[in-house]
């Protein structure tokens, strides 16, 4: 009998046995490759809890972190030092989404901030897996796995997996929904149309702008049916998607309805948004909004300051309003700009584009670039240039080769008709879903999911190019490789000048230090802040508001003097120095830096009072007294600017104007001590001692230990018995 060599054996195998090793061969591949994501990311972790904010967020994660441990435990109370968001009583300001999957693992892992990050890194892996099957399915097994090995590097996905940031959850439904639309395309059916629904609403409570892409997708369906002469199908197909996504979107919509009592489909954050990119002083990237001073009181804002924001629109409108129609209120502002300025809006949208099309990280929250720069490891990984010109080479090959088929391309015609749909359906999502963040805002998080499908396309280049070499064509391989080269040179254009600012990096460590109570490092985070951008206000402020805690107001002051001179209008800093001014009984220079801050924003009433308080100790009382108006008509709520009126108006001897004042007083705060005590003085001196001592014993109830009150009490009750005793007829005199 003849003997065959190994090779001889190996051709002979059977078809299924040679098909069996391969798949072997492809997951044994698949999970080497998440052993080494899962490395990548472990050593990620290890330097991100070394970082100050790993458990001290700052910006747009401190707000989640905030927002998901209240759901996790109930307790509301806001950080130190800002301002009560209003989330249990308002409709959703932001998505949920996002916050209730963090609630979830808060409560599970009771508050670890170690958790989310663990959760997140294997949803990332388990990205890897959706991208590979996905991969597989279009271009062929060894695209597969290359998109998985690129997933698995990205340096977005490792770093936002680390984040309290919804980007890594929001890659895990980008091609989780891209595989269900490639299971619908290979068999339309109403299961599977409504797992589609299902997906694109979850995905909409995390990131409302996947709803722009919703009428396109609905359109995408009827094309694939129409290409299979289901056109009858679309209809139903279109309702049973619509119907799931409405679904998964309705919880959120009954409880905005349930607390505002008005249609809310799941935030209200769109309007804001939407003025934010659209108006005379836009920066493109930062949430800036030009009347903030005006509105809210403050040079910036952030997530939590939102309520001043409403209540600012209301004071300038007039009435009461609710989130929903504040956000009308913003929307309607944006509209006029663009109306009225067609072409500056459209700049804008160009340059927004172009941004987030461009090589650089755009800044948000934080300054990207500079956390990949310094990071040892992310500096080193993939990034969205790679993406970008693998994902253009791999459209370029797909149109040379003319198909998108499996293996060999020994797919049948069917599954080839389905795999170019879904590349449709792919830039169809990368082309709807950055182009709705360009009328808003734009920044480097916003685009991890399209950077995620952009791999994809990449993962086939590398393939191609791989086989080429395998088949010794050598002359095509490189004309490839030299492609790959001149879009990947070409993809670092920055065709919108960006420069990330190495201040503001400083500036973000510095806050997180400083928010754990490390002073000496938060300093020199300030310091190094300042020398590596000198111009930046803001570092300054904060650098002067740290030393002000620690007791060295000299130099607290002198940081406040050079914030104000680089930014003249930072009316709210200006309060700050008066503040301190004041404190330290330096009055003529505290009223000045009052007025000054008055000056530009006039409608201030905490300022007017701070102003009226400082004017009454140097003295000048009518000037006070003034201040006190002004303050009271601004802040109709408060009560304390009608009890110093009140004090002012008696101590010149004008007892019904005082008691005018102490009366508003009680009608804003009944509760107010002060007014009780000095309206019960000023009934006294009217010689009203029935109503003054129903007013002690209110102040008395109020503060039962309060010491000024119990001796008035003891000369009301002696002055009392002595009218009492008075002899008939004779009117009792009055005491010295």
């Amino acid at each position: 009998m003849a003997r065959h060599s190994r090779s001889d054996r190996k051709r002979a195998a059977p078809a299924p046995f040679a098909s069996a090793r391969r798949h072997g061969r492809d997951w044994l591949i698949l999970g080497l490759i998440l052993l080494a994501g899962a490395g990548l990311r472990g050593a990620y972790l290890a330097e991100l809890v070394n970082k100050p904010d790993y458990d001290s967020p700052l910006s747009d994660a401190k707000y989640n972190d905030y927002w998901a441990r209240a759901l996790a435990t109930g307790d509301w109370t806001p950080p130190r030092g800002e301002t009560d968001p209003e989330i249990p009583t308002t409709p959703y300001f932001r998505p949920p989404g996002y916050t209730w999957f963090l609630a979830a693992i808060y409560w599970l892992a009771g508050g670890s901030y170690l958790a989310p990050r663990l959760v997140q890194m294997a949803l990332g892996l388990a990205s890897c897996v959706l991208g590979c099957m996905l991969a597989r399915g279009l271009f062929g097994r060894g695209a597969g796995l290359i998109a998985a090995a690129l997933l698995a590097a990205y340096w977005g996905c490792v770093y936002f997996e680390g984040d309290l940031q919804p980007p890594a959850l929001l890659v895990f439904l980008t091609l989780v929904l891209l595989n269900v639309l490639r299971l619908w395309a290979g068999r339309p059916s109403g299961v599977r149309a409504l797992l589609i629904g299902l997906v694109v609403g979850l995905f909409a409570l995390v990131r409302a702008n996947i709803l722009l892409f919703a009428p396109v997708l609905l359109l995408w369906m009827a094309w694939v049916l129409r290409r299979r002469t289901l056109l009858r199908r679309w209809p139903l197909t279109a309702l049973a998607t619509v119907a799931a996504m409405l679904l998964a979107i309705c919880p959120a919509t009954i409880r905005n309805y349930r607390v505002g009592g008005e249609f809310v489909l799941i935030s209200t954050n769109g309007g804001v948004n939407l003025y934010i990119g659209n108006n005379e002083h836009t920066s493109l990237v930062t949430p800036r909004i030009p009347d903030i001073e005006q509105l809210a009181g403050r040079s910036g804002w952030n997530l939590f300051d939102y309520p001043l924001l409403v209540r600012g629109v209301e004071k300038r409108v007039g009435r009461p309003m609710t989130h929903a129609e504040v956000s009308r209120y913003f929307s309607r502002r944006a509209l006029a700009f663009v109306r009225s300025h067609p072409g500056t809006a459209l700049g804008y949208a160009l340059r927004r584009a172009a941004l987030l099309w461009g090589p650089r990280e755009v800044s948000n929250d934080k300054v990207l670039h500079f956390e990949r720069r310094n990071s040892p490891l992310l500096r080193f990984l993939p990034d969205f240039p790679v993406a970008l010109s693998g994902f253009v080479l791999g459209l370029v090959l797909l149109l040379v080769e003319g198909r998108v088929a499996p293996s060999a391309g020994q797919a049948p015609a069917p599954e080839r008709r389905a795999g170019a749909e879904i590349v449709v359906a792919m830039l169809l999502f990368a082309a709807v879903y950055s182009a709705s963040f360009v009328p808003f805002l734009v920044a480097g998080r916003y685009r991890l999911p399209v950077a995620a499908v952009l791999l994809l396309p990449a993962a086939y280049a590398l393939r191609t190019l791989g086989s080429w070499v395998r088949a010794r064509r050598f002359v095509p391989a490189a004309c490839g490789v030299a492609g790959w080269v001149v879009l990947w040179a070409a993809a670092h254009w920055q065709i919108e000048p960006y420069r990330p600012d190495p201040g503001r990096w400083h500036l973000d460590r510095a806050t997180a230090y400083n928010q754990k109570g490390d002073v000496q490092r938060a300093i020199a985070e300030y310091q190094a802040a300042i020398r590596a951008n000198p111009t930046f206000p803001d570092t300054y402020a904060a650098l002067g508001s740290l030393l002000a805690t620690e007791g060295r107001f000299d130099e607290a002051i002198a940081n406040y003097r050079r914030a104000i001179e680089i930014n003249p209008a930072f009316a709210e800093l200006r309060r700050k120095l008066a503040l301190m001014l004041d404190q330290l009984d330096r009055l003529d220079e505290a009223i000045a830096e009052y007025r000054a801050a008055l000056a530009i924003s006039p409608d201030n009433g905490e300022a007017w009072y701070a102003l009226g308080r400082a004017l009454t100790r140097k003295g000048e009382h009518e000037q006070a007294i003034a201040a006190f108006r002004r303050s009271a008509e601004l802040t109709p709520a408060a009560a304390e600017p009608h009890v110093n009126i009140g004090r002012l108006l008696q101590a010149r001897g004008d007892l019904v104007g005082a008691i005018r004042e102490y009366q508003r007083a009680l009608e804003a705060n009944p509760n107010l001590f002060e007014a009780h005590f000095n309206l019960a003085s000023a009934l006294s001196a009217q010689g009203r001692l029935d109503e003054a001592m129903r007013e002690l014993s209110t102040a008395l109830h109020i503060r039962p230990d309060d010491p000024r009150a119990q001796a008035a009490l003891k000369a009301l009750q002696t002055e009392m018995q002595r009218r009492r005793a008075a002899p008939a007829g004779q009117p009792p005199q009055p005491r010295p």
